[in-house]
This record gives C-alpha cells, sequence and structure tokens, in this order.
C-alpha cells in the first residue's frame, strides 16, 4: 500500500504533537511535517509532494479557510481536512465554499482521523457528526424555504443583523455582544423575526437565515 503524505499545520504545540503521534501509528501514513502557520504551509506545500493537509480551521493570521482557498485555488492536487475545536456553522461553510474535502472536530480519536484521511486521499469527503446534521439542515432549508424580498422588506435593520447572525450559528449571547445589546433583547428579535418572516419556529428561523445568507 502506498503511504499517505500527510502535512499537519496547527498553531498549538500540543495538537501538533499530538496529531504526529497519532499519524506515526498508522503504518501507512507519512507526516511530512507539523507547521505552526498558514504561511509556512503555503510554502511547504510548493516545495514538496503533500496528499492530505490536516489544518487547523482558526489559525490565527492567515486562517484554515483562507488557507485552504489559496492552496486550492491554482488547482493543485492536495486534500484538506479542516479541525476545529468548537464547531460553528459559518466554520464548516467557510471550508465548503474552499474547497475543504473533509471537517473534524479536533476530539476525534485515532480511527476517525485515520478514516479521514484515507476518504479524503480516494477522493471522497468526510464530515464529522456534528456537521453532518449541520448539512442536514443546510439541505432542508433549501427544499422547504425560498427567501421573500417583500418579507425581507418588512424587517428592520436590527432584525436583519440578528438574522445574518443566526445564519453564522451564533448563540444568542454572541449576538448580544456583537450588536451591544442584551440576549433578552436578541431573543425579542427571534420571536420578532419568526412572526414577520410567517416561521413556525427558532428552527425554521435557522433555515431561513441560512437561505437568505446565499
Amino acid at each position: 500500500m502506498a503511504e499517505i503524505k500527510v502535512l499537519v499545520v496547527d498553531s498549538f504545540e500540543l495538537a501538533r504533537y499530538g496529531l504526529r503521534e497519532i499519524l506515526q501509528s498508522h503504518p501507512d501514513f507519512n507526516c511530512l511535517a507539523t507547521l505552526s502557520s498558514g504561511k509556512e504551509a503555503l510554502i511547504f506545500c510548493e516545495t514538496h509532494q503533500v496528499d492530505v493537509i490536516l489544518i487547523d480551521i482558526a489559525l490565527p493570521q492567515l486562517d484554515g479557510i483562507e488557507i485552504t482557498r489559496e492552496i486550492l485555488s491554482h488547482g493543485r492536487s492536495e486534500k484538506v481536512v479542516g479541525l476545529i475545536s468548537n464547531h460553528k456553522l459559518e466554520y464548516l461553510q467557510g471550508m465548503i465554499r474552499a474547497g475543504a474535502n473533509g471537517y473534524l472536530l479536533k476530539t476525534a480519536d485515532k480511527d476517525q482521523i485515520g478514516e479521514a484521511i484515507r476518504k479524503v486521499h480516494r477522493g471522497e469527503v468526510y464530515f464529522c457528526e456534528e456537521a453532518q446534521k449541520d448539512l442536514v439542515e443546510i439541505i432542508r432549508g433549501h427544499l422547504h424555504f425560498s427567501p421573500n424580498d417583500e418579507l425581507l422588506k418588512n424587517l428592520t435593520r436590527q432584525e436583519k443583523k440578528v438574522l445574518k447572525y443566526v445564519s453564522r450559528d451564533f448563540s444568542n449571547k454572541e449576538i448580544a455582544h456583537e450588536l451591544f445589546i442584551s440576549p433578552r433583547t436578541v431573543e425579542t428579535h427571534k420571536r420578532n423575526l419568526i412572526s414577520k418572516l410567517r416561521l413556525k419556529d427558532a428552527k425554521e428561523l435557522r433555515r431561513y437565515a441560512l437561505k437568505a445568507a446565499e
């Protein structure tokens, strides 16, 4: 079996060490290097043949989404699996749009990481369970909702901002922080959105927001 050449990119030394140990436990993987920044990854990929890149999505400066987009924009053959500590829909959407082949939580075990690498190397995709649930929600949103421009026009500026953050999977507390309002006010805006957009509940609001954000 031909070895799979893997590059690890993560800003945390402990994470790089752990991933190297996991990769070395699989006889068909060759961990070429563990790098700490996106800039290093770009330079490395210019001078080395890499099969699969495991990259931290939340890298400082050039994040994993930007690096993935840059690497794959030139028609390169590398496969990319994004790694994240705390899953957010905006990270998943960003990596998919950048061309990533996989998405994993950093809590993934040795077998999950191995399966993800082998699948994307074969030309398949691999998304962790949390990401799969969100992908189902996105598909449901496409099937059931077609944002009505007339209804959107009736929203206040603040409600439109809340809708934007709902599409990014922000919590009430996070939205409140971004808009300098209280979480209770955010909840009020959400109830108004559900009413004005003629939706049933918060779950439908999320699907609608995903569709409207496209």
